[in-house]
């Protein structure tokens, strides 16, 4: 089977962006492993066993959402996980982007 013919898992479903966490910096969903750290493993020549490996709590689905999460990003096209409403951002937090904020 090729690349064209498998069905990629939908990052959305395993990406999420929420200021309260990692000061929103997207995340693999249930955790607080960031996917610039996948990105990074991936980058220097890591497998996903040996991410696996290091991460247990990470599945290869994890994995391949980070990679099509960061995808986008590469192309200015990215369709990012929504924002909880402005209602659940924590009292002080300003949001500089979709996926920043600061503590005023």
């Amino acid at each position: 089977m090729n690349a064209d013919n498998e069905e990629a898992p939908d990052f959305r479903e395993r990406i999420v962006v929420d200021p309260r966490i990692l000061v929103g910096k997207p995340v693999v969903a249930g955790t607080r492993i960031p996917v610039s750290k996948i990105l990074n493993l991936v980058a220097h020549g890591f497998t996903f066993s040996q991410i696996i490996d290091d991460y247990p709590v990470l599945t290869e689905v994890d994995i391949r959402a980070a990679l099509l999460y960061a995808g986008p990003a590469s192309s200015g096209k990215r369709s990012s996980p929504s924002l909880p409403n402005r209602d659940a951002i924590p009292a002080g937090c300003q949001p500089l982007s979709p996926q920043e904020c600061v503590l005023a």
